[in-house]
């Protein structure tokens, strides 16, 4: 068989396109120069409930009626609501002997939320903080602290933030979301989300509650809670440095499988065209 110098030359130029797609990267786009003597401000990158940092975890075990369905564990934003985060610990952790070990959520509306942290009265109507104050007549006083920061949305399931009955009215409840509730951003202090066991939540939302007061029918309790430690930094380096290797190895792939693919379809279409032609 005797090949056309037209069809030599069109395989070896298709050649060189495979052998660049093996040996090429995409071409990427410089970002473009700052002008010269001019000092460019960086943009604001606004925090969210996906980038806030998280100083602490905190772990509750939950059980409903007599069934145990296992751990939540909550990230909490430590830089962004220090003094919500301080008080929600201190209540993990029964610091100043009282706090969130037993207590139950007590409203859980499917498919919006669950709320709980009342370990006083259990029902919604008590509860306060670890900076309450204990009279020896039994009464409390200064149950509540301020809001402080009003500014992290509630844009997914998993948002933890606290329950309030108005402006600067934080005692001990809080909330998990089960679903994005923006129109509750800026009403309330959102300060952690859950970052392992949204299957636990998953389970809490559909448990059968009271459809006009949202009483579960089951008692959802924590039986046990506290601190976590945090990942270690380094590891959490290094995991994200492969991630970021994961993704360029993918990248320079699927771009050589794109410009080869290209390659053989082109080649498999002259040979074609060349058999008809008589060229093979």
């Amino acid at each position: 068989m005797q090949l056309s110098k037209t069809v030599l030359a069109l395989l070896a130029l298709i050649l060189s396109v495979v052998a660049l797609a093996n040996a090429s990267e995409p071409i990427r786009a410089d970002p473009p120069a700052a002008p010269k003597g001019e000092d460019v401000p960086a943009a604001p990158v606004k925090v969210t409930t996906k980038t806030a940092k998280i100083t602490h975890k905190v772990y509750f075990d939950m059980r409903i009626g007599s069934k145990d369905i296992g751990r939540i564990v909550i990230g909490l934003f430590g830089n962004d609501a220090p003094r919500t985060v301080e008080n929600f610990v201190g209540l993990a952790t029964h610091t100043k002997g009282y706090g969130y070990v037993g207590s139950k959520f007590h409203r859980i509306i499917h498919g919006f939320m669950m709320q709980g942290g009342d370990f006083e009265h259990g029902n919604g109507r008590g509860g306060y903080s670890i900076w309450a104050e204990k009279h020896e007549d039994g009464t409390i006083t200064n149950k509540h602290f301020e809001d402080e920061n009003l500014e992290l949305d509630h844009s997914s399931k998993g948002v933890v933030a606290m329950a309030n009955s108005g402006p600067d009215s934080n005692g001990s409840q809080f909330y998990i979301t089960a679903a994005g509730t923006n129109w509750l951003d800026g009403r309330h202090v959102v300060f952690g989300r859950v970052v392992d066991g949204l299957k636990v939540v998953t389970r809490m939302d559909y448990t059968n509650a009271d459809y006009m007061t949202n009483v579960p029918d089951e008692d959802v309790v924590i039986t046990a809670a506290g601190l976590l430690p945090l990942d270690d930094p380094a590891e959490e380096l290094r995991k994200a440095a492969e991630l970021e290797q994961a993704k360029a190895d993918w990248e320079a792939l699927n771009y050589k499988l794109k410009v080869g693919g290209w390659g053989l379809l082109i080649a498999a279409g002259f040979v074609s065209y060349a058999k008809r032609s008589g060229s093979l």
